[in-house]
C-alpha cells in the first residue's frame, strides 16, 4: 500500500543525506535531490491514482483522530501536491542536465525541505501539524531567498522572514482558539463541531488563519 508518510520520510532522508556526505563529497546534492523528489512524484501520482477510487487515509500510533496525527490525499488534494511535486522534479532535472550551473549542495536540502512542508501543508489532517509544516516551508524558503548571500537576496530573505512570523504567530493563536472550543486539532472534527461553538471565536479563528 502507498503510504503518504512516505514523501515525508524519504524527503526527510534525502535532505539529511545530503548534508551528511555533502562535507566529503561535493556536487552530489544534484543527484541525491533527482531521486529524493523523483521518488516523491512517483508515490504522489500512486497516491493521487488510488484517491480517485477512495481518500487515502494515514494514521500515526495506530489511533484514529482525533487521537492521532493523520495525513488525508483525495483527488483535490492530489491535484496540488502533484503540482508541487512536478515544479521540484522539473528544478532538480534542470540542475542535473546542465553541469556547472548547480548551486552549492545545501541549496538541495532547503529545496527538499522546502518541497516536504509544501506537501505536508496539502495532505496534513490537523492544526498542529499544518503549523509544524507551514514552519518548515517558510524557513527553508527563508533560507532559499537568502542563499546567494547578495544585498538583495538577504534584504528580501528577511522580510519574508519578518512577514513570516507575524503569519505564524497569528495562526497560533487561531489554532488555540479553536482548540479551546473544541477540544481537538482535527480538522475534519473541528469541521463537524463548527455548528456549535461560539460563532464570534470562530470568525476570529477564520480571519486569524487567513
Amino acid at each position: 500500500m502507498v503510504n503518504p508518510i512516505l514523501i515525508i520520510a524519504i524527503s526527510l532522508f534525502g535532505a539529511f543525506f545530503i548534508a551528511l556526505i555533502s562535507p566529503f563529497v561535493k556536487r552530489t546534492g544534484k543527484i541525491i535531490a533527482f531521486l529524493t523528489i523523483g521518488f516523491d512524484l512517483y508515490i504522489g501520482a500512486s497516491l493521487a491514482l488510488k484517491s480517485l477510487r477512495t481518500p487515502v487515509i494515514a494514521y500515526t500510533a495506530g489511533f484514529k483522530p482525533p487521537f492521532s496525527i493523520n495525513l488525508v490525499v483525495e483527488p483535490f488534494s492530489a491535484v496540488f501536491l502533484l503540482i508541487v511535486l512536478t515544479i521540484g522534479f522539473l528544478i532538480s532535472l534542470y540542475y542535473l542536465a546542465h553541469p556547472g550551473e548547480e548551486p552549492e549542495d545545501k541549496f538541495f536540502t532547503l529545496l527538499i525541505l522546502n518541497l516536504m512542508g509544501a506537501s505536508g501543508i496539502i495532505m496534513t489532517g490537523d492544526l498542529f501539524n499544518l503549523f509544524v509544516f507551514f514552519e518548515i516551508t517558510a524557513i527553508s524558503s527563508y533560507a532559499l531567498v537568502s542563499i546567494r548571500k547578495q544585498k538583495a537576496s538577504l534584504e528580501g530573505g528577511i522580510k519574508y522572514l519578518i512577514i513570516s512570523s507575524i503569519g505564524s504567530s497569528l495562526f497560533l493563536v487561531a489554532i488555540a482558539l479553536l482548540y479551546g472550543q473544541t477540544g481537538t486539532l482535527n480538522i475534519a472534527d473541528i469541521a463537524a463541531k463548527l455548528p456549535f461553538i461560539n460563532k464570534s471565536v470562530a470568525l476570529v479563528a477564520f480571519l486569524l488563519i487567513l
